[in-house]
């Protein structure tokens, strides 16, 4: 026993003349302190620097060992503690890597990231390669002063937080230098058009106006994205993502991401690059079928509840279209539609017939008062097809005549169907854009000179396609509103009487002593015969799927909106051509940058009328900066 805790004597004792204590200060290049400071000992063991820089760690473990002191924005030192050396002033030296990071978007000039004038975001291949998004777009919404909006799968726009509009108006998007907008559209294609994953060299965000350098457009900030030059970055790769995109409207779909990159350079002054990317999935299914004129469930702010709103004679769904209004005179209608028809019918004399006509339109004008009634309309998923797609490729030839000189002809063509959630919502199918670029830059110079193309394909307006549909219908309008009123007026009278005749009668006797519908069925009372009403003539419209609806449905997206006959489709094949030119002075005036430069851009709208007042002739607008 006496031995055991001999041992354990020695033992404690060894520990406690084992334990070694490290002091220090931690400065900068200016001498000045840098406080929170990591020091770690050998990997395990650590501390951080106080506000004046100073530490103290104690280690169970004597000399020799090595510590590690480390800050953001600062090369680490590693430094070997002796038993004759336990206190050290270390100086970090601001770290290099940052340093010589180069971003362009501040000045148009290759610049150093600290020496940039203003704030600069930048995100490059290596934090895209490590990003968990399933693209490097979901990826940019991390930056500081982000804000994405997502229009459609393939589709997020891009913008500084403050100014958050699904069309970015103010916020331009340059692809190696070409504004990646679509002319005719109006909206940034992103990443349905925009660069290959593997192929994105950087990301430089600059927030804030920017007009001076990039024109009028550029009011709220810029998203730069720089491709991979292939003198710098040559081989082949390859990825292939593969998931699953679940909604309880959809259901569980694949989602399939492929893409091929090859680079070669072929010799000192010639390199060549092709990309190649492919997405496909299902697209968010927009099934909100709630009623705008009435959120909270109540008919005509009164108490009457709707056991199916749609049974609302001015149902507006959200996520649905063709629901058209007009604003009836009920009583004009019962008297100088609903009796004649009667008459017709034999259910009214021809005398009687007259001096009902006469009550109402004499005695009782406004007995069924004004109502609202929407047509029933389509939803949103009967529309629209919701697979979603991009298909891109980029090709680029860079040629260097000498060694700080390069001339780049590159080519980015693209095809994709997705949603594009603006003010309404367009359904962009089979929609394309191309690019192609002529640009040579050497130390001081930059000229280039690009051309965008945008062809809509089948683009079209959703809201416009649902009320073409449902004019499509038998009789048009007037053959929905005829339904409806038939609907209407034929279930009124079972409200107030088991036996219809007596309670049409009751009607007139009512109407004759100057009571309304209001007064004997209360606020919304009829309720159940809008209804019946809505039944009936929803009955009239076309069924989705049927050949009706086919033959209908593809006049209507090949025609164009309020030009050939009233479509949804959006004709569009609009083209800007630009032309920009830099140079620095750095070379004649010493010690400061100066850059002068100019841009040109013409634009040619062609959209038939369907976007602009193009109607006959394309137009031609020009801008100058």
């Amino acid at each position: 026993m006496k031995r055991i805790l001999s041992m354990i004597t020695v033992l404690f004792s060894t520990l406690i003349f084992s334990q070694t204590t490290v002091t220090g200060t931690v400065v900068d290049d200016n001498n000045d302190p840098i406080p929170s400071a990591n020091i770690v000992v050998d990997s395990m063991n650590g501390t951080v620097s106080d506000f004046d820089g100073n530490f103290s760690i104690s280690v169970n473990q004597s000399p020799p060992f090595t510590l590690t002191v480390s800050s953001v924005g600062f090369d680490s030192v590693t430094l070997n503690v002796t038993s004759s050396n336990l206190n050290f002033d270390v100086k970090l030296e601001s770290s290099q890597n940052l340093l010589d990071e180069i971003v362009v978007s501040a000045s148009r000039i290759a610049e150093r990231l600290f020496e940039s004038p203003v704030t600069i975001e930048k995100f490059d291949y290596k934090d895209i390669a490590q990003s968990t998004g399933p693209d490097f777009y979901s990826s940019l919404e991390g930056l500081k002063g982000v804000q994405v909006n997502h229009g459609g799968l393939f589709l997020q726009q891009i913008n500084t937080r403050g100014f958050s509009t699904v069309y970015n108006n103010g916020f331009v998007q340059l692809v190696d230098g070409m504004n990646n907008e679509a002319p005719g559209l109006n909206f940034a294609a992103g990443n349905l058009l925009g660069i290959n994953e593997l192929d994105i060299q950087s990301v430089e965000l600059m927030p804030g106006a920017a007009s001076a350098l990039y024109g009028a457009n550029a009011t709220k900030g810029i998203l730069f994205m720089n491709s991979k030059n292939p003198f710098d970055f040559q081989g082949v790769s390859v990825y292939y993502k593969h998931g699953i995109t679940s909604q309880k409207a959809a259901g569980d779909n694949y989602y399939y991401d492929v893409a091929f990159r090859a680079a070669h350079k072929f010799s000192d002054k010639f390199a060549a690059k092709i990309t190649m990317s492919y997405k496909e999935g299902e697209d968010w299914h927009a099934v909100d079928y709630r009623d705008i004129n009435h959120l909270g469930g109540r008919y005509i702010n009164g108490t009457t509840e709707a056991q199916n709103l749609r049974d609302f004679p001015d149902y507006d769904g959200i996520n649905v279209y063709g629901d058209i209004g007009q604003n009836f005179n009920m009583t004009s209608v019962f008297a100088n539609l609903v009796v004649p028809g009667m008459v017709a019918s034999g259910l009214l004399s021809p005398a009687l017939g007259g001096q009902v006509a006469y009550i109402f339109n004499n005695l009782a004008p406004n007995y069924f008062g004004s109502t609202v009634i929407n047509t029933g309309g389509y939803n949103e998923v009967d529309l629209i097809d919701n697979k979603a797609s991009t298909f891109k490729t980029d090709i680029a030839l860079h040629y260097k005549p000498t060694e700080d000189s390069e001339i780049i002809l590159n080519s980015k063509m693209g095809a994709g169907n997705t949603m594009l959630h603006a003010t309404n919502r367009n359904m962009l199918k089979n929609f394309g854009l191309q690019q192609h670029k002529i640009e040579y830059n050497n130390r001081n110079l930059s000229l280039r000179a690009y051309t965008s193309i945008e062809d809509s394909g089948n683009t079209h307006d959703v809201s416009a396609l649902g009320a073409v549909m449902t004019i499509a219908q038998p009789g048009g309008l007037n053959g929905y509103f005829g339904k409806y009123f038939q609907g209407y007026f034929g279930a009124l009278p079972y409200l107030i009487d088991p036996n219809p005749i007596a309670g049409l009668n009751y009607i007139i006797g009512t109407a004759m002593q100057g009571y309304t519908l209001e007064n004997i069925l209360g606020k919304g009372g009829d309720l159940a015969a809008h209804a019946a009403a809505r039944k009936l003539a929803n009955a009239n419209m076309l069924t989705p799927g049927s050949a009706a609806w086919d033959a209908a449905y593809k006049t209507a997206i090949s025609t164009g909106i309020d030009v050939f006959g009233g479509g949804a489709a959006i004709l569009d094949t609009s083209k800007s051509n630009s032309f920009e030119a830099n140079y620095n002075l750095q070379d004649v005036v010493s010690g400061i940058d100066i850059i002068v430069g100019g841009s040109y851009r013409d634009y040619i709208l062609r959209s038939n009328g369907t976007l602009f007042t193009d109607y006959t002739d394309p137009i031609d607008r020009k801008s100058v900066v």
